[in-house]
């Protein structure tokens, strides 16, 4: 079953064309699911030998006691979905006579409600920058929040960005989004000013196409990027524990939705493929409902 799913890996790198992190997650969990199989099984397994049975015993010994420590039903439901494109994909190509992922039912997903920060708050983030004692890692963290709270973009997205993708003077920025789509979002004249600013010295330290980069010059990786925003965070004294990357992409819908931009709008620059994914935003309005239904006042007589 190894060399099937070196195959597959392989389909979804080349003819699917999924980003790096996309196929290196489906890698990792089907390591993962083989090694279970094996296990049980024995090596040498072949794919039309899986039951729908195993399958399910993997799922339920993620829920039940997993790896480093039981997983959600995210993740669960994650690894199911690799498992199940997996199968898939080995009967389309007549590898496997059924497909023993098919009917299997993934655990419930609920979501919570998305974190997102006050105009005040993301206000004072930035301000938070400006407490490093290196000058250019100010311009470039006030750059990189800036571009984060305008455009929404992914934590992934922003480290792979490089200069050939972003065109101040068209005021444009090219993000290659999860999935493997590339979309091009206009920039706020906001967002411009910092960049700006920042890209001068950037030219003089990089050594790499990045356009964020380290004070060595090289490219950023999540965790350097996720370690700014949360010192950021403490110099604005901001609570750390509910500010990430992504609290600043929930912030940016949620600004959108309270400035009174539709939903639809708002799915495609956030790149999301279902409406009901970016509805989850709409109860983040519960509390200023509350507040327009209250000033509403009705007497008798």
């Amino acid at each position: 079953m190894r060399r099937e799913a070196k195959r597959f890996i392989n389909h979804i790198k080349t003819e699917r064309g999924l980003s790096r992190e996309t196929v290196e997650s489906y890698q990792d969990d089907l390591k993962k699911f083989i090694e279970f199989v094996e296990a049980k099984k024995g090596r040498g397994l072949l794919p039309g030998d899986v039951s729908s049975e195993v399958i399910q015993e993997f799922i339920d010994f993620l829920g039940s006691t997993g790896y480093r420590r039981k997983n959600g039903a995210s993740s669960r439901a994650k690894r199911l979905v690799t498992i199940r494109t997996f199968f898939r994909y080995l009967h389309h190509e007549g590898l496997i006579g059924r497909d023993p992922a098919d009917g299997i039912k993934g655990p419930k997903v609920t979501y919570a409600e998305p974190r997102y920060l006050q105009p005040h708050e993301y206000c004072a983030l930035l301000r938070g920058a400006a407490h490093h004692p290196n000058h250019f890692i100010v311009l470039r963290d006030e750059a990189l929040l800036a571009t984060f709270l305008g455009t929404g973009a992914r934590v992934s997205e922003l480290i792979h960005l490089d200069l050939k993708d972003l065109d101040i003077r068209a005021k444009r920025i090219r993000l290659l989004r999860k999935g493997g789509d590339v979309q091009t979002l206009p920039l706020s004249d906001g967002i411009v000013s910092f960049l700006r600013v920042y890209l001068k010295p950037r030219r003089r330290r990089a050594h790499c196409r990045a356009v964020f980069v380290s004070i060595r010059g090289w490219r950023l990786t999540q965790q350097s990027i996720g370690e700014m925003v949360k010192r950021c965070a403490t110099h604005a004294r901001l609570p750390t524990a509910r500010i990430s990357p992504h609290t600043l992409r929930h912030t940016f819908a949620t600004t959108l939705l309270t400035n009174g931009e539709n939903l639809q709008t708002i799915r495609v620059l956030m790149n999301h493929k279902s409406l009901s994914t970016t509805a989850r935003y709409l109860h983040t309005q519960d509390a200023q409902l509350s507040v327009a239904v209250n000033g509403i006042v009705l007497k008798a007589g």
